[in-house]
């Protein structure tokens, strides 16, 4: 039994020791892992990373400006203001001396129309005729007082001037007032009165009072007169040009 397990015990060592052999010899063909072969001393070098390449600045190229055109910008309406025309003259129409005179020496003529015109301060009055002076009246009953706004020609100098008076008739006493502006117009001759009208009444203001009265005079006709004191009437004769117009009446012409 020894005896012939001998050989097979050699057999089997010979089969392993080629087997080893060959796998030894095998390793050593094989090339590294690297792709360097296995006597090869050198070492693999690390990777070296990429250097950044910066970029090199490029000139911009001039670029023509380009021309603004403007769009035309439409001009918004602009609203017309409305044209506020100033009154002109209109015709007064006046109704004839109710009474007339008593007197003797004096004579009254109908005055037919004045022109008149609101103005800033009162109203504009232009009388068509013009021989002894020209004149406007409102009789305040209530106060006694007669107020009146004339028209006249200086003796001294042939000068035009205006000016408003009161006179008291039971102290028989006289208050100027102050000038007034004098029209300059071919139709006639005329003032610039302080005069308003409502439809009851007519009024003057002179030096901040106001004289009212239902109707006004309106005349040309001397400024004084000489009284005879014998008989109260005058002393030479008088012609009077006059008319006079309601309240309402001048209103309406006022507008």
């Amino acid at each position: 039994m020894r005896t012939s397990r001998t050989p097979r015990f050699r057999w089997l060592a010979a089969l392993a020791l080629t087997i080893l052999v060959a796998g030894a010899c095998s390793t050593a063909e094989t090339p590294a892992a690297d792709g360097n072969s296995a006597n090869d001393s050198t070492t693999n070098d690390e990777p070296v990373a990429d250097e950044p390449v910066a970029d090199e600045p490029v000139a911009d190229e001039p670029v023509a400006d380009e021309p603004v055109v403007e769009e035309p910008v439409a001009d918004e309406p602009v609203a017309d203001e409305p044209v506020v025309e100033e009154p002109e003259m209109v015709m007064l129409s006046l109704t004839p001396d109710p009474v007339g005179s008593t007197d003797e020496l004096e004579t009254v003529n109908p005055l037919e129309q004045v022109y008149v015109q609101p103005v800033e301060g009162g109203t504009a009055i232009l009388f068509p005729i013009f021989e002894s002076g020209v004149t406007v009246t409102v009789d305040d009953t209530m106060q006694g007082v007669q107020a009146s706004c004339t028209l006249w020609m200086d003796p001294t100098d042939s000068s035009f001037k205006a000016q408003c008076d009161t006179y008291n008739q039971s102290t028989g006493e006289f208050g100027g007032g102050d000038p007034l502006e004098i029209l300059d117009d071919p139709m006639g001759y005329g003032f610039v009165a302080p005069l308003m009208a409502d439809q009851d009444y007519v009024s003057l203001t002179i030096k901040g009072t106001v004289y009212m009265a239902q109707s006004a005079r309106f005349g040309d006709e001397p400024n004084f007169v000489q009284i005879d004191p014998n008989t109260g009437n005058l002393s030479q004769p008088v012609t009077r040009t006059v008319g006079y117009a309601t309240a309402a009446e001048i209103m309406a012409a006022l507008g």
